[in-house]
């Protein structure tokens, strides 16, 4: 049963690419502005890339509603700048590994792990549609589409928030590289020669300063600079003492940027089953980023919140972990890490 399931999701997530990327590809680069997707050979510096590929970018944006400036960053940074070995010899600017809804070809390297799995692509302009489509389809991201066009910086922060990355830091080097390359000036791009192009029509928002979001029913905030437990608690008249519980955080515990920050309690279920530990997780960072209550995470997988989960592990979201569980394959993990 376990087995027919599984083949089942994945043929599913392999219809679902297939049928974003060809809604995408419809669209020829006539209907935008010239140049963009040829393939390179020669090296390229950070601005070559970005005259080359940002009609790219840009074409994602009005698509799938990413903002240009996360697509090209998150490009050079993963790619380093379209030189990586895994972009030269995979066209793979964003380094999504395989995972069981790829139906595609593959290209192998050492990275976390020895000779891990990644996607590869027929060209560049295949590799920035599927970068769309990985955003879209998984549940951990959907909040992100509810962030202004305009707002990089909750996009970046919200990327790490969500587990895009394991570099603590990714965030704030994504933001680098918009605010040095200026790339937030791709988000206000119009279309030039076709204003009532069918479905491409995007009106950029204001940047709303404080969006409050939501995910499994629960409303929260992603924080800014200047931010404390104080001025949230203040901000939306909530007891300071009830707002640092809602999130597991004990007194003196500090927040940083572009956490996630509950309005109210977390829920006693999630709605993903199972979260696989990256990297650098701590189990309050895992009940944040599903609106899981601490308590309640720990009570599934028999686990104390002072616990260290190890990357690789699989915890229990919805359901309390059989005492005796026969360990999961390495199959099952591969499995798991679509949620």
């Amino acid at each position: 049963m376990f087995f027919n399931a599984f083949i089942r999701f994945s043929i599913f997530f392999c219809l679902i690419n297939f049928g974003i990327m060809a809604r995408a590809q419809k669209f020829s680069d006539e209907d935008f502005i010239a140049g963009s997707s040829e393939e390179i050979a020669k090296p390229l510096s950070a601005r070559e890339y970005i005259e080359h590929f940002k009609e790219d970018a840009i074409k994602e944006m009005y698509l799938n509603k990413i903002p240009a400036s996360i697509v090209l960053a998150q490009a050079m940074f993963e790619s380093d700048n379209g030189n990586s070995e895994l972009a030269r010899n995979a066209k793979n600017h964003f380094g999504i590994k395989c995972k069981l809804d790829w139906c595609g070809d593959s290209y192998s390297k050492d990275d976390e792990e020895k000779n891990e799995c990644f996607r590869k692509y027929a060209s560049v302009l295949a590799s920035y549609t599927d970068h769309s489509v990985f955003l879209k389809t998984r549940p951990r991201y959907a909040f992100l589409f509810d962030i202004p066009l305009t707002d990089y910086k909750s996009w970046c922060y919200g990327l790490k928030e969500a587990g895009y990355a394991t570099d603590p830091n990714y965030a704030k080097r994504l933001i680098t590289i918009i605010e040095k390359y200026k790339l937030y000036e791709f988000d206000k791009h119009q279309l030039i020669d076709k204003p009532t192009f069918p479905g491409l029509e995007i009106k950029n928002p204001e940047l709303d300063l404080r969006t409050v979001y939501q995910y499994n029913s629960g409303r929260f905030i992603i924080t800014k600079e200047g931010d404390s437990f104080f001025k949230i608690a203040s901000e939306f008249d909530i007891e300071l003492e009830k707002l640092m519980a809602y999130n597991d955080f004990k007194k003196g515990d500090k927040i940083e940027i572009g956490q996630k920050i509950y309005l109210e309690p977390k829920k006693e279920k999630a709605k993903e089953p199972y979260h696989l530990v990256k990297k650098g997780e701590t189990l309050r960072h895992i009940s944040q980023i599903h609106g899981l209550k601490l308590s309640v995470l720990c009570k599934n997988n028999h686990l104390k919140t002072s616990y260290i989960p190890k990357p690789g592990e699989i915890l229990y979201l919805q359901d309390v972990k059989p005492f005796g569980a026969i360990p999961l394959t390495a199959e099952d993990n591969a499995f798991r890490e679509n949620f």
